[in-house]
């Protein structure tokens, strides 16, 4: 059934049993926590704040803030305001900052002061004014005494006589969100996601149904401007669950993730693929025993593809947990319903949701293929009523991720993949896209080689993925790189540490070719000037080339 209301009516007829207890709890900070009740007073007083400010129906309002339980609680006030919230990556450099603002056409900022001076670094340039940058101060943590408008200050208004702006309004054609994801360009595109395609992905009882039953303590390790961090803090908000955060983990921390479990008795947890063998191998080496993890029934898995290996490995290890794979993207949300222990099958990700629709076609000739083709791979396309509502002021984007239909179109997912006839699951095996995970974070070919062809020593450039020097599971940058010839036909003067080093003081860390960079004759390409991906691992390479670089302290 379409949904009829906006998310704020939603979200506000939904309170807990208990108003009064926690919903979100900031693991970081001893008795920090969030209760229903506190919650719906910050979102009306920070939302009539900003109206007051001079905040316009359906302006966008971004958050650039480390992990916070606050973080979403801001989110839903803007929202409350009539406006668009944009949840911004804060593991990047100005410029990449700079194209956020722009891309989605942020019109207020919300920054921690940690992030304060690169907000107003990159502010001007992105065309925002510096008088909509607000401090996010939000309450449990010190507040700024500043002269800029914050957060703290906003929640200083009475909220008593706030009325919903979203009320009367069609659901389909307001937004919510605006949320960044990598498109088929390549470069980071501002994802609108509609109230009502958010209300469905919030609130489908297939989805959420054990939820209903038994509201269990989830744990936010990942970075909360992630699309599943919002979900499990939405779901925490309407009842379904109790949400503890923290500051966004990396593997290495995986000791601490199990204290936190055993300390919180955290039943669900959201991991990316990296953390499974390490898990494991802290409970083998006794560093921390099992019990440690008894209060944990289930493991959801997402963010890249997931090693069959250590998949086996962690459920022997761990019989009593149900380890899950979550398949979704940015524009669909989750689009799949996960089986239960006894049906998990390696390689798959569950059976489709009943309110989805799935074909698959083939990514060339865009002919369809038959759910009956067992094991015939295609690319999944992907409409429902969950569906995003575009790229910001982007229509060719839009258009090039689309497959035409007069029923409905359908969304490319760029995803290679199969449903089995036996048992309906579907099995994803690859991608046909370029795009590419380091440390589950994507990375654009385009966007590096950009960067590496403004190097004026460089005249042709191409990355792509290689097996990581620790761990063969994850990926690191390799650059294959043509030098520009001089006068007297020499080749340019500069070394692969440097041309890493330039991409390191432009970009994101996960983005520097620390796999390499090989120096090449060319690069192959076809008559039209593409790269033949395949064959660039096969250039043989010249005198500079180096594997495996170390960057140096001030470029990280």
């Amino acid at each position: 059934m379409a949904p009829t209301m906006d998310l704020t009516t939603l979200i506000f007829s939904r309170p807990p049993i208990d108003p009064d207890a926690p919903i979100l709890t900031d693991v970081d900070i001893h008795g920090r926590t969030i209760t229903w009740n506190q919650y719906a007073t910050t979102v009306k007083s920070v939302a009539t704040g900003l109206r007051q400010a001079g905040f316009q129906y359906q302006d966008c309002a971004a958050l650039l803030s480390d992990n916070d339980i606050y973080f979403y609680v801001l989110g839903d006030a803007v929202i409350a305001a009539g406006g668009v919230f944009g949840a911004m990556q804060t593991s990047v450099k100005p410029a990449e900052i700079q194209h956020q603002l722009q891309v989605a056409a942020v019109k207020w900022l919300f920054v921690s002061p940690r992030y304060l001076s690169l907000a107003l670094e990159t502010a001007k340039e992105a065309g925002l004014s510096e008088a909509n940058i607000i401090v996010f101060d939000p309450p449990g943590t010190q507040k700024y005494a500043g002269p800029r408008n914050c957060m703290s200050r906003l929640l200083e208004t009475d909220g008593k006589g706030w009325l919903n702006p979203n009320v009367g309004k069609d659901p389909h054609s307001i937004m919510a969100y605006r949320m960044f994801s990598s498109g088929t360009t390549g470069f980071p595109k501002a994802v609108n996601i509609s109230h009502a395609a958010h209300t469905v992905r919030l609130d489908r009882p297939e989805l959420t149904a054990d939820m209903r039953i038994t509201p269990l303590n989830n744990l936010i390790v990942i970075p909360v401007y992630h699309l599943t961090s919002l979900m499990t803090c939405h779901r925490a908000i309407i009842g379904l669950q109790k949400t503890f955060i923290t500051a966004a983990k990396d593997s290495a921390d995986v000791v601490t993730i199990i204290d936190l479990i055993q300390q919180y008795q955290i039943a669900n947890i959201l991991l990316p693929p990296r953390f499974l063998d390490p898990i494991v191998q802290v409970i083998h080496s006794g560093t921390r025993p099992l019990s440690a993890l008894s209060a944990l029934s289930s493991v959801r898995i997402a963010g890249s593809a997931t090693d069959p290996l250590a998949a086996a490995r962690f459920r022997e290890t761990f019989p009593h947990i149900a380890f899950r794979v979550s398949y979704g993207t940015t524009e669909l949300g989750f689009v799949v319903r996960q089986p239960g222990p006894q049906d998990f099958l390696p390689g798959f990700v569950g059976h489709l949701a009943s309110d989805v629709e799935m074909k698959f076609i083939n990514p060339e000739t865009l002919q369809k293929i038959p759910f009956t083709s067992q094991f015939e791979n295609g690319e999944i396309c992907v409409r429902g009523p969950q569906l995003f509502s575009g790229y910001h002021n982007s229509p060719d984007a839009t258009r090039a991720s689309m497959l035409p239909d007069p029923e409905g179109d359908w969304f490319r997912t760029g995803d290679r993949g199969y449903v089995d006839a036996q048992t309906g699951q579907l099995a994803i095996t690859g991608r046909y896209k370029g795009i590419f995970k380091v440390a589950n974070n994507m990375v654009s070919p385009e966007e590096v080689e950009r960067v590496l062809l403004a190097h004026p020593a460089v005249e042709d450039a191409v990355i792509g993925p290689i097996p990581a020097r620790y761990d063969a599971n994850e990926f690191e940058v390799r650059a294959y790189v043509v030098l520009k010839k001089k006068k007297d036909d020499a080749e340019s003067t500069v070394t692969a540490q440097e041309l890493a080093q330039f991409v390191a003081a432009r970009l994101s860390q996960h983005k520097v070719p620390t796999g390499g960079v090989i120096f090449c004759e060319e690069i192959p390409r076809n008559a039209m000037k593409k790269v033949i991906r395949r064959q660039v691992v096969d250039v043989v390479p010249m005198k500079g080339s180096e594997t495996w670089i170390q960057l140096s302290s001030e470029s990280t």
